[in-house]
């Protein structure tokens, strides 16, 4: 691994990195300063290697290509042979807004000076030594693609959060391999359960709940389609260890599930109570901390919205009505094991600590609950893979490093190697977080620039890609790939129908990958 010099005092100061995007600054005239301000002035060329192509990577190579005379180049790189990241693998079918984001993205890949090539994966087809050789410097933003492991007996069981939505989302060669892989049928669900109640599993809930009529203007797939709503869905239950204050899901997702006119929502009454700790209402009240605004909104909003039970009886007797819909919400409970395919032992937990320190714990190991369910999925986060060549630190699952340069097994700053996004600082925030630290990732590679640390490097993609042995996807194929989709949308009445195939696409560019 290359060694550069410490760069440390060159870093930024944390603050000015973010300046620009604080939401009072509202002056345009301000803006504007400061946008020239942010821009690269040098003389000398350089060009960049980015490590992945969705948000983290677009934003960081949008405010490098922002150069004032046009001397910086990026060449982005993903495994996949499609750009966009999990806004096209990762983004729930239905919320389509969200994925309109892609067209800004297509506006920077036809930046004459930035070029893409899918189908490359970095540690395989080539080694971040020989990026960081023939680059100025190199990227790293390929995000989080594992899910992490809960850690309990029989977790074999369970069904991965991350598995049904590449399945649902259309992600290229997995639909047979999923089809294949479970061990339920599709056609016999009417209950389904996620251990966790981000707003991946508010996700779940949404598109499981939803009927075939509400899902039309989606790009989810028609064979997925097809096998997904067969079943009739009776009821879908997120499951948390600790306690509504502390539910992980935004009120927009949840607000978003409550519209739904077929479905009602509900919590159990004692769980609610239990939540009203000393602690959990400080963390509520305005002005205790910059999340209690945000808390005390969705806290009020589920109280307000959702249907108490009173009891166990009282929840079979909501659960067998078939007039509507249901998504149960269940706090205080962590997964001890799991019994089988359709039953998990759950411990009761409770919250203790003083306000924004609160740990869940387990006070009675011996007081345990069974809970069934038709299918259980598992959401609990996502993971950094380890690249190989590069530091990792494995109790995070990120890449270590100090305001976006990564740092070495000893602490050392590696010249021309940065960071952003979820590998930078865990599978945490929203999109709009995800902008943030790239724009501090970017002020500090703007900053090396400035005291001349870095190299330039001119004629990076001859001396690399184009020796590879294998065919990579420019972004003028990936164009010819999605027209197409989006032409065979249209056809039905979508967004655009995906291609499952890497058979597909070869036919459609010309090209075996």
């Amino acid at each position: 691994m290359i060694r550069g010099p410490s760069a440390r005092a060159f870093l930024p100061n944390r603050a000015f990195c973010s300046q620009f995007y604080t939401s009072d600054n509202y002056n345009p005239k301000f803006k504007d300063d400061i946008r020239k301000k942010n821009q690269i002035r040098s003389d000398r060329e350089y060009t960049f290697c980015i490590i992945g192509s969705g948000p983290a990577g677009f934003y960081t190579a949008k405010s490098l290509l922002k150069s004032e005379n046009g001397s910086i180049k990026v060449d982005i790189l993903d495994s996949s042979p499609h750009p966009y990241g999990l806004v096209r693998n990762g983004v729930a079918p239905d919320h389509q807004s969200m994925k309109k984001i892609q067209y800004d993205y297509d506006e920077v890949f036809k930046n004459k000076n930035c070029q893409f090539y899918g189908n490359v994966t970095v540690g395989e087809d080539i080694q971040i030594l020989d990026l960081l050789r023939n680059y100025s410097g190199v990227i790293l933003a390929y995000g989080a693609g594992a899910e992490r492991d809960i850690g309990i007996e029989g977790e074999h069981h369970l069904t991965s959060a991350t598995d049904i939505i590449n399945w649902y989302n259309g992600k290229l060669d997995y639909f047979q391999e999923f089809q294949d892989s479970i061990n339920f049928d599709m056609k016999d669900l009417r209950d389904i359960s996620v251990i966790g109640n981000g707003n991946v599993a508010t996700d779940l809930a949404r598109i499981f709940l939803k009927t075939k009529e509400e899902l039309k203007d989606s790009d989810m797939p028609s064979p997925v389609m097809d096998i997904l709503k067969e079943p009739e869905i009776n009821s879908v239950s997120l499951v948390a260890r600790r306690g509504i204050y502390q539910s992980a899901f935004t009120t927009k997702e949840v607000r978003e599930l409550s519209k739904l006119p077929q479905i009602k929502m509900y919590l159990f009454k004692e769980e609610l109570e239990k939540s009203r700790n000393e602690a959990s209402l400080l963390e509520a009240t305005p002005g205790s901390s910059i999340y209690a605004r945000a808390i005390n909104r969705r806290t009020t909003f589920l109280e307000k919205t959702c249907i108490h039970l009173e009891n166990n009886d009282h929840y079979e007797e909501v659960l067998n009505d078939s007039s509507h819909k249901k998504l149960f919400l269940r706090y205080f409970m962590s997964p001890s094991k799991v019994l089988d395919q359709n039953s998990i032992e759950f411990n009761i937990t409770e919250l203790e600590g003083e306000a924004e320190k609160q740990r869940c714990v387990v006070k009675s190991p011996e007081e345990r609950v069974t809970l069934k369910s038709d299918l259980w999925l598992k959401s609990v986060g996502y993971k950094t893979i380890p690249m190989p060549g590069v530091p990792y630190d494995a109790d995070t699952f990120t890449v270590p490093n100090e305001m976006g340069c990564v740092l070495s097994d000893n602490g050392e700053i590696i010249k021309g190697l940065y960071v952003c996004g979820w590998a930078k600082r865990g599978p945490v925030g929203i999109i709009d977080a995800t902008l943030r630290d790239s724009f501090e990732t970017y002020r500090v590679i703007k900053n090396h620039i400035d005291q001349d640390l870095l190299d330039s490097r001119i004629d990076s993609t001859k001396k690399t890609l184009y020796n590879l042995e294998k065919s990579f996807v420019t972004y003028r194929d990936w164009a010819k790939v999605m027209y197409y989709e989006d032409e065979r949308g249209k056809k039905i009445g979508k967004p655009r129908e995906k291609y499952l195939w890497t058979e597909d696409y070869e036919n459609i560019i010309g090209k075996a990958l």
